[in-house]
């Protein structure tokens, strides 16, 4: 009878952990992933707001981290992300910021060739200091960059820019920053930043040169 008490025991602290595990799954990005930021001249962070406030951001992925925690340079792609949100959802956090909860999302990167994805479980934390978060679940749909079996990933961002309010008129100041990740990803398919054809050609071209002086030289 003991032995039985404490099979059922093992097994349910069993359960009770694999729970936690499942849960969790997507509570932070998972490597490899992408990381993005806004370069000179993205269009950065916009704002419509009506009845629902739709909050984009736009920017390039231009780095990535791979499965042995190695960061890798990638040749920039560009990212949309678009988000909805009900501003009457909209809550104080209690130390002068606001936490918003969406309704939608949407994030796609190198126009969808390299990842279309759905953003879930929204949250943007715009804290007093200027800073905001912007955090979601992710349900990848298609692209190169989709690893084969994955469905659900993470996003995760950090932007700053003008003092937070409810109706979202901070946005739309043109000077933010932007460090942003998204994964687990097929970081392989992305091509490394690497010297140009045209750089290449030409230290081709010189080392040429350079070796028919030196057998010149030599004879």
């Amino acid at each position: 009878m003991d032995l039985l008490k404490k099979i059922v025991r093992i097994f349910s602290l069993s359960a009770f952990f694999l729970i936690i595990l499942l849960n969790n799954t997507n509570a932070a990005v998972q490597v490899p992933y992408i990381e993005m930021e806004f370069l000179p001249g993205d269009d950065s962070v916009n704002l419509t707001s009506s009845i629902f406030s739709t909050l984009q951001i736009k920017g390039h992925a231009t780095s990535a981290m791979t499965d042995t925690l190695t960061q890798v340079d990638i040749t920039d792609l560009p990212f949309e992300l678009t988000t909805i949100f009900n501003p009457n959802l909209s809550v104080s956090d209690g130390s002068g910021g606001f936490i918003h909860t969406a309704i939608a999302g949407t994030l796609n990167i190198d126009n969808g060739n390299a990842l279309i994805a759905t953003l879930i479980n929204i949250e943007l934390n715009s804290t007093s200091n200027n800073s905001h978060t912007l955090n979601a679940d992710v349900l990848f749909s298609s692209g190169n960059l989709v690893l084969p079996g994955v469905t659900e990933g993470r996003f995760e961002s950090v932007f700053t820019g003008p003092a937070p309010s409810l109706d979202f008129s901070y946005f739309a100041s043109g000077n933010e920053t932007l460090s942003a990740s998204i994964g687990p990803l097929l970081v392989e398919q992305i091509d490394l930043i690497t010297i140009p054809v045209p750089g290449a050609l030409f230290l081709f071209m010189s080392s040429l040169i350079g070796l028919f002086r030196f057998n010149k030289i030599a004879s």
